[in-house]
């Protein structure tokens, strides 16, 4: 009964608090809202498959909730062929990436911040997105520690109690995600990461254009 009552109770409550901004012509707590009602009604549907323009789509709400934060402070833009987006991924595969290149890259980055995602199908007929930020960064010596991470998926020893990425959720939060996708999708399949200190940070994910995952 708990599990029915919050999320009812946290809609209505959304709707109550949009329509007061309506009532008092305040079009950011307005716009606040409506973007927050789409996360939510989103995170609790039931399927584990969505398609990726459905995930873009509740993507899009979050970035709108920190761009009315930020004011005028983070700049985004999206690039998706119309053959990309009808492909099927887990839903909430994006959102953790997107959320950590804006904590951890943006936030603590002075002066404007850019996001960039794309995706397409690439030559190989694999699906290819792409989250880029000009944040800070990662440093070298973590970044390395979680590319042998991401290169021994599932395998727990590659990020032992001694390891930097046990207390990074920058680290956790990438491997999670990549461990996901080659349990379901094989070792052709995961995530890749660029990233230089003071420039930026790139995360591509890679998996089967169809979306099926093997069982």
């Amino acid at each position: 009964m708990r599990y029915q009552i919050n999320p009812h109770f946290l809609y209505n409550t959304l709707e109550s608090i949009k329509g007061m901004a309506v009532e008092d012509n305040n079009k950011k707590i307005f716009n606040a809202a409506k973007s927050l009602i789409q996360v939510f009604k989103y995170s609790v549907k039931g399927e584990d498959m969505v398609l990726l323009e459905e995930e873009l789509d509740v993507i899009k709400s979050y970035l709108n909730i920190q761009q009315i934060r930020f004011s005028n402070r983070l700049e985004v833009s999206y690039s998706f062929t119309d053959e990309s987006l009808k492909c099927q991924v887990f839903k909430m595969l994006l959102q953790p990436l997107v959320e950590n290149s804006f904590c951890h890259g943006l936030e603590p980055k002075e002066g404007k911040w850019e996001l960039s995602l794309r995706g397409r199908i690439n030559k190989k007929g694999t699906l290819e997105i792409v989250i880029e930020d000009n944040g800070i960064g990662i440093e070298s010596s973590i970044l390395q520690e979680i590319r042998e991470s991401l290169a021994h998926a599932d395998d727990k020893s590659s990020a032992g109690p001694g390891s930097t990425i046990t207390n990074s959720r920058i680290g956790i939060g990438i491997r999670n995600i990549n461990n996901l996708i080659r349990h379901y999708y094989g070792s052709p399949y995961g995530l890749k990461i660029e990233s230089t200190e003071g420039i930026g940070t790139e995360i591509t994910i890679e998996i089967p254009a169809g979306g099926a995952a093997y069982v």
